[in-house]
């Protein structure tokens, strides 16, 4: 997540740290040692992978609708959108913190 947390922040186009930051999710979810269907996506692969944790749903669709239209629109995508995604992102970076497992060492 910190990956993806990092192309929203680094001095890169909007356009490119949105597509970026949602390609390092992709990558985080590929390496969370989920089954991918070949005949799904990259993207709906990440979504179904979310889709079992405590994301917050509202937080993945304003993320992936960012992408899509980042990716496959000639619309513009301005700092704010950054922001949002950058907001999306923090949510999901909080949502997983949840589950993730306990790495202190017991005492």
């Amino acid at each position: 997540m910190s990956t993806a947390q990092q192309h929203l922040t680094a001095a890169v186009p909007p356009r490119d740290a949105v597509v970026a930051a949602w390609v390092a999710l992709e990558d985080a979810a590929a390496l969370a040692g989920a089954h991918r269907d070949p005949a799904q996506t990259p993207t709906e692969f990440t979504v179904a992978v979310l889709d079992r944790t405590r994301a917050d749903p509202g937080a993945v669709a304003t993320l992936r609708g960012l992408y899509h239209r980042a990716r496959f629109r000639d619309a513009d995508i301005g700092t704010s959108d950054v922001q949002t995604a950058r907001d999306a992102l923090r949510r999901l970076a909080d949502d997983l913190a949840i589950d993730a497992p306990d790495r202190t060492p017991d005492a």
